[in-house]
């Protein structure tokens, strides 16, 4: 067998040549230091609020056993083991969805783990990761590193080989990236990918976008199925991707934390209160301060807001960015004279009571798969405004409870929300109903158990991979 350290294989190179679609010369912080082992790292897996043992491993040593085939992906239906690999652990929307999946799936008796990278500048783990069985994996970062993302994969495929899981389901674009290529170097029976969005489109150049697409239909290949969480975003995807992939591409909604139901939520008037809101008109915004999301263009509308009706409102911003672009959008918020205007939250565990705050929630991002934020307020009965997005529309679908403008028209998207303060905003039976549909269409336990059904489906009927690398 190849020595694991030495051996410079496609996968490397892959990840090398992805790093010049990013950046310029490989700084001296992204080389790997000599007198650093790769080899050293932790053996055990976070559990609740200690460090529990869950599996003794031993990372130094080469692997002892081959991954999971034949007979033994067979398995009984008790002893699935599912290995869920996500960029990184913050309050965003796949994290929280991992959280549901993982109560379910170990419900289930499916021993469900979870490898994580760091999170980025200005970004918060949430305080459910303590009840998660996860692991982090220090190389695993959002930003394309070239010789620390090398590192990244052997580790990765360090702690599949010891799991030994049937199934490898990555999350986010870079644990894509990396944990497929793991997954098929390392011979898992199964391999799965859900897209919570994607970059093809409106983040790069065209060159770099071309790039990267030739990178993800190498992956597709690699993939057993690639979910979407929506019929358009399966659309599009199947479209940017081929027929292969076309064919691989399931469509799974986003699944709904039953906790966060009306008749569970406090009332508006409690959650103002204790936000400290006076009877003004609340518009709100609940996410990443990332550029995708286009905060700066969410001041803009809001300005737009106040200056088409006499009514006092106020904007709520609940969410983190990196200190930079912070200050950038308190500038903003100086130079547009919306002093006073606007409150910023921060990182909110609570998001439940943001929602029910608000008269509106208001969606500016250039570029969507299908945002949980909007999902959750529309299910607890906040008409929301947004750009016509990804997979906005099909999240949402039509009828008071929402509505939608064309991508960047920021006129359009103030009218929106001045024509329902002009004649008033959707009733409460219509925002009711509009919920309950959400509800049901994104019942969690539904959702998952699709999930889990697909699992068993793949590892029954085996791999259909093409050009997969087996076990070294």
């Amino acid at each position: 067998m190849e020595e694991e350290g030495t051996h410079f294989s496609f996968e490397n190179q892959f990840l090398l040549g992805l790093a010049h679609v990013d950046s310029g010369p490989c700084s001296e912080e992204n080389r790997i230091p000599q007198d650093v082992d790769t080899r050293e790292l932790s053996d055990r897996w976070v559990v609740g609020d200690e460090s529990k043992v869950l599996t003794r491993v031993s990372m130094g040593r080469p692997p002892s056993k081959s991954p999971v085939r034949g007979k033994d992906a067979r398995m009984s239906e008790d002893s699935l083991r599912v290995l869920s690999i996500l960029t990184r652990m913050n309050r965003g929307g796949p994290s929280r969805m991992l959280r549901l999946a993982d109560v379910y799936l170990r419900g289930e008796g499916v021993d469900h783990r979870l490898l994580c990278g760091q999170t980025s500048p200005g970004e918060d783990e949430p305080a459910f990761a303590k009840d998660l069985p996860w692991r982090r994996v220090s190389t695993l970062r959002r930003e394309i590193r070239p010789f620390q993302d090398v590192k990244c994969l052997r580790e990765v495929t360090r702690h599949i080989r010891d799991f030994r899981p049937h199934v490898v389901h990555t999350h986010m674009g870079k644990a894509g990236w990396v944990g497929r290529l793991a997954a098929a170097r390392a011979g898992v029976p199964a391999i799965v990918h859900t897209f919570h969005g994607h970059t093809f489109r409106g983040y790069w150049g065209p060159v770099r976008n071309r790039i990267l697409l030739s990178a993800e239909r190498y992956l597709a290949r690699r993939s057993d199925a690639l979910i979407a969480l929506s019929p358009s975003q399966s659309a599009e995807l199947g479209q940017l991707l081929g027929q292969a992939a076309e064919a691989k591409i399931r469509v799974m909604p986003v699944p709904l934390d039953p906790e966060a139901a009306p008749d569970l939520a406090p009332t508006k008037n409690a959650c103002r209160q204790a936000l400290g809101l006076d009877a003004a008109l609340v518009i709100g915004f609940v996410g990443r301060l990332a550029p995708v999301k286009d905060v700066p263009g969410f001041l803009r509308v809001f300005r737009r807001i106040l200056s088409g009706t006499r009514r006092p409102v106020t904007a709520l911003i609940a969410g983190r960015g990196d200190d930079a672009l912070e200050r950038r959008l308190h500038d903003q918020v100086d130079a547009l004279g919306l002093q006073g205007r606007v409150r910023w939250l921060g990182a909110v565990d609570d998001v439940t009571s943001v929602y029910r705050a608000c008269d509106v929630l208001v969606l500016t991002s250039r570029n969507e798969g299908s945002p949980l934020a909007l999902l959750e307020g529309a299910a607890l009965g906040v008409p929301v405004a947004a750009y016509a997005v990804g997979g906005v529309e099909d999240l949402l679908g039509t009828g008071p409870h929402a509505a939608y403008a064309p991508p960047g028209d920021e006129e359009s998207l103030t009218n929106l929300v001045l024509k329902w303060i002009d004649t008033g905003f959707p009733t409460a039976v219509q925002t009711a109903r509009a919920a309950a549909r959400l509800r049901g269409l994104h019942d969690a336990q539904r959702v998952i158990s699709q999930r889990l059904d697909l699992y068993r489906e793949l590892v029954r009927t085996g791999t259909t991979r093409r050009g997969g690398r087996g076990t070294r």
